[in-house]
């Protein structure tokens, strides 16, 4: 028995082929986007930067631990990573959990909508990571004193529709 035969016997999801929709290639374009606009900021306002900058903050946004400028770069690597993840992620659809059982006649309505999840998941982590990095290089060169008050509570409310909107949607696609 091959590997791949192994692979479908343990997971007997369907294997459907499903196309990009427009939202889907925005989602992909916002998230490229962002991850070469952070790259971008970063490299521009580098030779400006100190060797020490703020590179933790507290639920409210202020700085709270100081570290090298070298994190940043590490950052980046993080941004990079995390789209890369998701990338893959998403293309695997039939490997998912999902809130209603895969059947021949959903399966591809329910990969759909799990793929753009993941993509609007990405576009989302990206554009808030790369804004992560131009306001810590705000905050470094004195334009800002924190991310803001509602910089965690923003992000968590815009995951927390991204999971129920997904939800719903695949439940109501059953």
């Amino acid at each position: 028995m091959s590997f791949i035969e192994r692979l479908r016997k343990l997971n007997p999801a369907p294997v459907v082929c499903i196309h990009y929709s427009y939202s889907d290639v925005m989602a992909e374009v916002i998230a490229l986007l962002a991850l070469l606009s952070s790259y971008f900021i970063l490299w521009f306002y580098w030779s400006s930067l100190p060797d020490s900058i703020p590179v933790h903050f507290n639920f409210t946004g202020e700085p709270d631990r100081i570290g090298s400028r070298s994190e940043l770069l590490e950052f980046q690597f993080l941004i990079a990573g995390v789209y890369m993840l998701l990338t893959v992620v998403s293309r695997f659809p039939r490997w998912y959990r999902y809130p209603c059982k895969i059947t021949v006649e959903n399966a591809a309505r329910q990969y759909s909508i799990a793929r753009s999840f993941f993509l609007w998941l990405k576009g989302l982590t990206t554009c808030y990571m790369a804004y992560t990095t131009w306001r810590i290089i705000q905050i470094t060169l004195g334009r800002a004193g924190s991310l803001g008050f509602f910089y965690s509570p923003i992000l968590l409310t815009l995951l927390f529709i991204l999971i129920v909107a997904y939800l719903v949607k695949a439940i109501h696609s059953r």
